[in-house]
């Protein structure tokens, strides 16, 4: 898709040249708006699958991870293992 954009802005060219036909250059203008539209619309449609598929694996890692509750009950065991020296403040 996205090396026909600077195809269709060469063939375009000659529907610009033509000052005579008023209907040519509608005509021109109408496809060239139409193809316009197309190329929005998917990479619209790319965006939110790419935007999808981000928070799937974001929830996906987060289920591995934070919410999984061994993980958690290692985290917070693994803070109880240093006997507390770090906060009576003897250094």
């Amino acid at each position: 898709m996205l090396l026909s954009i600077p195809v269709v802005l060469i063939l375009a060219v000659s529907f610009f040249e033509t000052r005579d036909d008023p209907y040519r250059l509608a005509f021109g203008l109408s496809v060239l708006f139409v193809f316009l539209g197309v190329v929005l619309i998917r990479a619209f449609l790319d965006i939110s699958a790419l935007t999808r598929q981000h928070l799937a694996e974001r929830r996906q890692n987060f289920k591995e991870t934070i919410g999984d509750e061994s993980f958690l009950e290692g985290l917070r065991g693994s803070g109880e293992d240093d006997g507390g020296a770090a906060d009576s403040g003897e250094g």
